[in-house]
């Protein structure tokens, strides 16, 4: 991945406020990245697709860690 795509790729994935309405741009950004995923409505999950997206792009050490479902115990 060049700098250059790297950076746009960051300021999108910072831009992203409202997964929920920004799905279009997460699953861009996912493409953008060749990772896989199942399109969903979950916001719990979507929030996680963005912090996956943000820890390939060493924005965040670890998604898991910040994931919302660890307040659930990972139960949906």
């Amino acid at each position: 991945m060049e700098n250059i795509d790297k950076e746009k790729l960051l300021e999108a994935a910072n831009a992203i406020k409202n997964p929920i309405k920004q799905q279009d741009e997460i699953y861009n950004l996912m493409n953008a990245l060749g990772l896989t995923y199942k399109r969903t409505n979950c916001s719990r999950c979507l929030r996680d697709y963005l912090n996956i997206i943000k820890e390939e792009l060493k924005i965040i050490k670890n998604a898991a860690e910040v994931s919302e479902f660890n307040e659930t115990g990972g139960k949906y």
